[in-house]
């Protein structure tokens, strides 16, 4: 049917304010004074941004999003990296929980910002403002970007604060041993269905807020993995019935 849409191309639910400039032959990339430096984009031009980081390697590529608001360039540049001094580091064992983000073999536990939680009120009341807002008027979409602030901020404290743990893990160590979890099982809703009530749901709710505020996931894959690669280090995942792994790291090979 031509009026039917293609199950291999969903649409897309919801609007991105991104774009991408895929030959990155014609981008350049200079500093300006100060701080402030600026980045040529085809059929754009000359563009001013905040901040200044050198490009050791070739620019393949430029995305530009929007981000409440806020417009970030994200620049992908290809280099060779040559192979490291070898070292012999050791192995560590890391469990992951909800009172500590991470509880590290030897070196105690480590608690994170708790970002959303304490951003939670001022969530909960932004986004009662936006209901009373009236659709498409000017007062609506500043209370929808005050809201999508809120969670920017939320973002950047728990991506720095994971950013600084997994730097000092994988620069330290040489192989790094997460706690085997299933995160997506972790934080399945107990409301069950109406043939079968779930039980404790209110308090399952809380639970699954705080270990989606912890960035597990984000720690193991996003961060460490990259860092661990690129300075030739491991990283594994052991599983254990017991909640004990970080005291067993030292027999995963």
């Amino acid at each position: 049917m031509p009026n039917e849409p293609d199950s291999r191309n969903p649409e897309r639910k919801t609007e991105v304010d991104s774009f991408r400039f895929p030959d990155g032959k014609n981008t350049l990339y200079e500093r300006l004074t100060g701080k402030g430096s600026r980045l040529k984009l085809p059929k754009l031009g000359w563009v001013r941004f905040r901040g200044w980081r050198p490009l050791p390697g070739q620019i393949r590529n430029v995305t530009v999003r929007c981000d409440a608001g806020q417009w970030f360039a994200a620049i992908q540049y290809e280099y060779e990296i040559t192979d490291p001094a070898p070292r012999t580091l050791p192995a560590i064992g890391i469990d992951r929980g909800v009172a500590a983000t991470v509880a590290i073999s030897g070196h105690g536990q480590i608690k994170g910002p708790e970002a959303y939680r304490k951003a939670l009120k001022r969530l909960q009341r932004a986004q009662r403002i936006v209901v009373r807002r009236k659709n498409g008027s000017q007062n609506r979409r500043k209370a929808v970007l005050r809201v999508a602030r809120l969670h920017r901020t939320v973002r950047r404290v728990r991506a720095d604060f994971l950013h600084k743990v997994s730097h000092w893990l994988a620069k330290n160590h040489g192989t790094l041993v997460f706690e085997y979890l299933k995160i997506r099982n972790m934080i399945r809703s107990a409301a069950g269905s109406l043939a079968e009530l779930g039980h404790n749901v209110w308090q399952k709710a809380g639970l699954n807020r705080s270990i989606l505020d912890q960035g597990w996931g984000m720690l193991l894959h996003t961060f460490c993995r990259y860092k661990s690669c690129r300075t030739w280090r491991t990283v594994s995942r052991r599983f254990r019935k017991e909640h004990q792994v970080a005291s067993a790291a030292n027999a995963d090979t």
